[in-house]
């Protein structure tokens, strides 16, 4: 989670005029929110009058310019070999200074507060299967990355404050870094046990 670029403001009105013309769309003046990443995230009306989102990274380079490629890159080549409901990418354009996206709407959800038990599970079967699919060919979907750079702690405990669950979230927030040694340390543990005793795990498995 990166903290938003600071741009002019001034300056930004009109640039996502112009990102909406080169895109053939007309902004609705209704604000989308929940997007951490520093993007702007417009509902916007096609030219044969069907809604869509217009999602736009004003970067030229650096960290957010990589994303919103990576992003990019997924809606076109990978999203349409995953089983999973995503956005579609209806277009998209990018220049030196910034990056477009323009996506299929989808209906309202409720917020998670109101999410059952079963919508939290099928949330998590989604995020296991995309994880499952086969790692695209490509140095843009390989980096290291710094759990704790660019994280913005107010603004992620302000994001899940309103989940019933989220006190469960403050020890992610406030040391990302344990959490993923913990992970890897249970995973290593979990792969010496799997190969030292096979049979074991499978009989077990088996009753």
């Amino acid at each position: 989670m990166s903290a938003p670029q600071n741009h002019n403001p001034a300056a930004v009105g009109p640039e996502i005029e112009r990102l909406a013309h080169s895109l053939d769309v007309t902004v609705v003046p209704e604000p989308l929110i929940g997007s951490r990443s520093g993007a702007h995230v417009h509902r916007v009306v096609r030219r044969n009058g069907t809604p869509a989102v217009l999602k736009i990274t004003l970067a030229a380079d650096g960290e957010d310019r990589a994303a919103a490629e990576r992003e990019c890159a997924f809606y076109r080549d990978v999203a349409p070999m995953v089983s999973l409901l995503t956005p579609t990418l209806l277009d998209s354009h990018r220049d030196a200074i910034s990056i477009a996206m323009l996506l299929t709407a989808h209906h309202r959800l409720l917020p998670a507060v109101h999410w059952a038990r079963g919508v939290w599970l099928t949330l998590a079967a989604d995020l296991a299967a995309l994880h499952d699919i086969p790692f695209p060919s490509g140095s843009q979907w390989r980096r290291n990355v710094d759990p704790s750079a660019g994280i913005d702690r107010s603004a992620a405990r302000s994001y899940w404050s309103g989940v019933a669950t989220a006190e469960l979230l403050v020890s992610i927030i406030d040391d990302p870094a344990a959490l993923l040694a913990e992970t890897d340390r249970q995973e290593r543990a979990v792969s010496v046990m799997v190969t030292a005793t096979p049979r074991t795990c499978w009989s077990t498995a088996a009753r």
